[in-house]
């Protein structure tokens, strides 16, 4: 997880009302190949796009 409870007061309250900081997250399940090569190229150009400043926020 790239955040953490410096990230944001208010976020990281909540998570620990809930005790998600110390929830075992993981699965020793393997994601589906197709599935996750989808998802890495549409972080990959999400990525790109945040760096070359193309990106704009959906507005729907």
């Amino acid at each position: 997880m790239e955040g953490g409870r410096s990230e944001g007061p208010v976020d990281a309250a909540y998570w620990d009302e809930r005790g998600w900081f110390d929830a075992d997250w993981f699965s020793d399940q393997k994601p589906p190949f197709v599935a996750n090569r989808v998802a890495a190229l549409v972080e990959k150009k999400i990525r790109k796009g945040i760096e070359e400043g193309t990106s704009s926020p959906y507005r729907g």
